[in-house]
């Protein structure tokens, strides 16, 4: 492996870990919709609008790098952490310096070069890639928490004649979706649906929890936008 190679390899490691990090970050306003930033704090409305924004962009990144625009997406990139380090103003000097990290990593990668425009059938199916992944890494960090923990509290209290049968459930919906990157391989549109049956399961639970909405949304997202892929 080149030198060059290396340093790019480095670059989009070091832009995917401080993205996903900043990305988590800015989606706790989902839980507290109260955002410091700019130097003034946001609140409710505003400050989700913000989140979804941050969030929005930080997954372009990805999906344009896929997708094979790589300066675009070293572009997009650069924009992302300039503006989260104006949004982290007033929070802690490690939080700033991150994003610094994160700038200069996207200069540095876009210095590297890459095609600058892709077709739209590629853009489908980098989306699809992102947007799998994303219901896919949620499946891991729900089952333990809310299918086995949550539901068992749940079920024990509410019906406790038939708990062991509605934790069952709860695995049983969770089967498919861990094997859906199998079925993937197959049909892509029928591997989605084990997401939305998850993330539904997930909501007769804890109705209230903005991530299951955010995950049910995306589940819809994978269909429609595997479907379009299908189509062309």
């Amino acid at each position: 492996m080149g030198a060059r190679q290396l340093i790019k390899m480095l670059s989009l490691a070091g832009i995917s870990v401080l993205i996903a990090f900043f990305s988590l970050v800015n989606l706790m306003a989902f839980v507290n919709p109260e955002c410091p930033a700019f130097g003034i704090t946001l609140y409710d409305a505003l400050c989700l609008l913000l989140s979804l924004l941050m969030f929005g962009l930080g997954l372009s990144f990805f999906v344009l790098y896929l997708a094979g625009a790589r300066k675009t997406a070293s572009l997009v990139s650069t924009v992302y952490f300039a503006v989260t380090f104006l949004e982290a103003w007033t929070w802690v000097n490690t939080a700033r310096l991150l994003t610094l990290i994160g700038l200069g990593f996207s200069i540095l990668l876009y210095s590297l070069g890459g095609t600058k425009t892709v077709s739209f059938e590629r853009i489908l199916s980098s989306v699809s890639t992102v947007v799998f992944s994303i219901n896919y890494v949620g499946v891991f960090i729900w089952f333990y928490p809310y299918i086995i923990s949550y539901a068992s509290y749940r079920f024990e209290a509410l019906y406790p004649n038939f708990s062991s049968l509605y934790l069952a459930l709860g695995i049983a919906v969770s089967i498919p979706a861990f094997l859906s990157p199998l079925i993937r391989t197959k049909r892509k549109v029928v591997s989605d649906v084990p997401f939305i049956v998850y993330y539904t399961y997930l909501l007769l639970l804890d109705k209230g929890n903005p991530f299951f909405w955010g995950g049910l949304f995306l589940a819809f997202l994978l269909v429609l936008v595997d479907g379009l892929e299908v189509g062309n």
